[in-house]
């Protein structure tokens, strides 16, 4: 025999209906809630260097952001030089002194009697520099400013590339830093630019505004994409950077 249940006094079917709407809902929560968490580990993946990343904790993809018009790089716009100065502890030959040719470095030339060399003077390797003059087309030399660098102990500035503007103008550079040094009276002064970054080039420029350009590599870390910064000068006291070749690689 069957039980019969007694008539309960309201409808059920709103009831359920109801209950599959919280339901619903809840499971919208759910959801939710699982791709904002998602969302935030993600960030700070992207946010956070890994332990393993580029020098002094910057990521690879942090390092490669930093370039010229971010804000994590300020690209110096103008450089000043300041006179070359004669190196403490050194006894350098007087400027005008008479040397033989034999020396080893760069020799070039404005015209075929004026040229410009950066000679050792001696047969040893890392022998002093010294800018050296001739005007005769390299039958004789003479010491054309002071010794641009002498053995490592004594600390002097590196230079290795010499280079002629014309038969007064002459530069040296590249010796692995920062620095460049002009003259435009033919050695009688010198004035060293510190420019930010390795001087990779220095080269002269057929144009009265701006006769020497410099090719600087910024200092970076091993990760990031390198672009070559390029300054002008007219005598090499003043160095202007130049955004509208800053594409060049």
């Amino acid at each position: 025999m069957l039980a019969r249940l007694p008539r309960l006094p309201y409808a059920l079917d709103p009831l359920i209906a109801e209950a599959k709407r919280r339901a619903r809902q809840r499971r919208l929560l759910i959801w939710l809630s699982l791709a904002l968490l998602i969302a935030l580990g993600v960030g700070l993946t992207v946010a956070l260097p890994p332990s393993g990343g580029g020098s002094n904790g910057v990521s690879p993809a942090a390092a490669g952001s930093l370039r010229e018009g971010s804000p994590f790089v300020s690209v110096p716009k103008i450089e000043r030089a300041r006179p070359l100065r004669s190196m403490s502890g050194s006894h350098p030959l007087r400027r005008g002194t008479r040397v033989g040719n034999d020396f080893s470095g760069t020799r070039t030339f404005a015209t075929r009697r004026d040229g410009f060399a950066l000679g050792n003077l001696t047969a040893s390797e890392g022998g002093p520099m010294y800018p050296l003059a001739t005007t005769d087309g390299g039958k004789t030399w003479r010491i054309a400013g002071l010794i641009v660098n002498v053995a490592a102990a004594q600390g002097g500035v590196d230079v290795r590339e010499a280079g002629v503007v014309d038969a007064r103008t002459w530069f040296m550079c590249c010796g692995l830093n920062t620095v460049v040094d002009v003259t435009t009276d033919a050695g009688k002064h010198w004035w060293a630019a510190f420019l930010p970054g390795e001087v990779v080039n220095v080269f002269a420029y057929d144009n009265p505004h701006a006769r020497l350009v410099a090719l600087v590599r910024p200092f970076r870390t091993a990760h990031s994409r390198q672009r070559l910064w390029i300054y002008s000068s007219v005598d090499g006291r003043r160095w202007t950077y130049e955004p509208s070749l800053k594409l060049i690689y």
